[in-house]
């Protein structure tokens, strides 16, 4: 009896050993994930920022905004680009967007003459739709702005100009730090998987 008692006692504290130690396990590898997310998000909006033109910090405030209007921080800057392309010129689906924003009174261009941040361009825009009812002018100004997006584009306008206080920016050397820290690990990772094969 007593040695099937003690090897009972043996097995309960290997099993309890064993599952501590999976815990454990599990532990590390959530917060290794969460650290993973972390970084591709926020190397994401480095990205996002040099196709948008606007800036890592106006992105960051914009994500929640995003996800509250049922769309995402990839499409609302694809809208965003269409919107400068238009500007220049250079995209015939938003080759109007110059005289919407005079339209809404919103001024293209600094005094020196040059395009502002289009991230600020955008936020004016949302204020000055809120002021207009829903129907079919409002969506002919949104698609002239941001092209055939334009319509869907809508909702997240409405609460971009609600948000009187947009929270969660980044800097931009945060976004940029991130991004090089990620690419920093792929070339680590893929360092020890190659030593790893030498010596296998």
């Amino acid at each position: 009896e007593q040695v099937a008692s003690d090897f009972a006692n043996n097995a309960q504290r290997t099993l309890i050993g064993a599952a501590g130690a999976i815990g454990a396990a599990f532990s590390i590898a959530s917060i290794k994930s969460f650290i993973d997310d972390t970084m591709r998000a926020t190397a994401k909006l480095d990205d996002l920022s040099e196709i948008s033109g606007t800036t890592v910090e106006r992105l960051s405030s914009w994500g929640g905004v995003a996800k509250m209007a049922g769309t995402s921080l990839d499409e609302v800057t694809a809208a965003v680009a269409k919107m400068s392309k238009g500007l220049l010129a250079a995209d015939e689906e938003t080759k109007g967007a110059g005289a919407a924003l005079a339209y809404l009174g919103i001024a293209a261009k600094d005094g020196a003459g040059n395009l502002r941040d289009p991230g600020a361009v955008i936020e004016e825009v949302a204020k000055k739709l809120a002021e207009f009812k829903d129907g079919a002018g409002k969506t002919a100004l949104a698609i002239d702005l941001l092209g055939k997006a334009g319509a869907q584009a809508l909702p997240y306008l409405k609460d971009l100009a609600e948000t009187e206080k947009l929270t969660g920016r980044l800097t931009a050397e945060q976004a940029a730090q991130a991004e090089q820290l990620e690419k920093n690990m792929v070339r680590l990772a893929a360092s020890t998987s190659g030593a790893w094969k030498e010596f296998s």
